[in-house]
Order: C-alpha cells, then structure tokens, then sequence
C-alpha cells in the first residue's frame, strides 16, 4: 500500500512538471514573438495589467460629490501610446506625483476614469491626491443650458473679460459667487473684506453645474 501510494505521488509530480514544462515552452514562445515584432519595429503599446474586479466595490471621498460607491477597474489602460507619447491616465500620476499635487480640480466627465486612477497610484506607490470633481460650466443657449466650449465660446477665458474691460475685482467676485453658494451671503455680511478672508469650501461647490 506505501509502494502504491508513493508511486502515485511520483506521477503527480511528473504530471505536474510535464504541465509546467509546457507552460514554459508556451512563455519562451510568446517572448521571442515579441521579440520578433520589436526588432521588426512594428508598433506597439504599453497596458497596465489590471488586477481588478467588477465584482468588488469600495467607499471613496470626493470633495465635491461627497461618499462614492466604486467599482473596481478591471480594464487593461494603454499607458504609453505607439507614437511613445504617454496617455493622459500615465501623466496624470506622474506629474502630479512629482509636482507633489495634493487637490486635482476637474470636471466630473472624469468621474468614470477615478478608479483606474486610484488603481495606478496604488500600483505606482504615490500618494493619492484628493479629488475635486466640479459640475460643467454652463450657459444659456436659447431656452436651454449647454456646457461652455473653449472653442464656441470666447467667455470661458479670463483674457476675454480683461479685453472687455471689465475689472479684475469684479471678475474675481462674479468667480466667487459661482463656486460657493454661501459667498453672496458672506459679502453682503463684510462688504469691505478682502474675498480673501472669504472660508473657501469645496463642498458648496453646486455638484450639478
């Protein structure tokens, strides 16, 4: 019964090494395949692996949407594009990483990409930023609203106001009560104060534009 049993044993383990001698062969294969492409200059990509699972979610703070329910990303992202130019996901973490930013400030157009960023800082082993997903900027359009377009409309550049002639002052003020909805109260309350003095809070940031 030993000699039965032992002999079982020794066949599991050359069954397994049989099994793993093909997997390496395989592996051997695919890498010379890459290696051929590569000396041929055929373009290519560089993807992040991810880890992730549609099955798992996760709590996040978002200084302007408040507790967000995540799920995690499980897409493979291009990092680097075939031209060598890196995608705005790669940049984002390193510069932002280098540049030591601790507040990203962007439209909530982005809100879809968050957990594929938090994935590369995780991976990266930066420190995660706080997030500031702002509403879009909106205009009136006839009887409808619309987003503000860089292209469209000249209002969305500051230069715009200054050839215009309006002051610096009242530009900054008209901003102010734009971004927290508290801010007509507070001048209204310190009519001389500089807005300076003015308790900025992300979280009176209008979430909906």
């Amino acid at each position: 019964m030993e000699k039965k049993g032992t002999l079982g044993k020794i066949l599991a383990i050359v069954g397994a090494l049989v099994v793993l001698g093909g997997a390496v062969a395989a592996i051997i294969h695919f890498w010379e395949e890459i290696k051929a492409k590569l000396d041929a200059d055929c373009p290519w990509v560089l993807r992040f692996r991810s880890e992730g699972s549609v099955e798992n979610q996760f709590k996040f703070d978002d200084l302007v949407k408040g507790k967000l329910t995540i799920t995690e990303n499980n897409v493979d992202h291009v990092l680097l594009k075939s031209d060598g130019i890196p995608t705005y996901h790669f940049a984002h973490a390193v510069d932002d990483h280098l540049m030591r930013t601790t507040h990203v400030v962007r439209g909530d157009e982005w809100l879809p990409t968050l957990p594929f960023h938090i994935q590369l800082f995780k991976a990266l082993g930066f420190k995660l930023p706080k997030y500031v997903h702002i509403g879009p900027l909106m205009k009136m359009d006839g009887t409808s609203k619309r987003k503000l377009s860089k292209r469209k409309d000249p209002e969305l550049a500051l230069t715009y106001y200054k050839a215009e002639g309006f002051p610096i002052a009242a530009v900054r003020e008209y901003i102010m009560t734009i971004l927290n909805s508290n801010f007509e109260d507070w001048r209204r309350a310190n009519p001389t104060a500089s807005s300076d003095d003015f308790k900025f809070s992300p979280k009176k940031l209008n979430p909906a534009g």
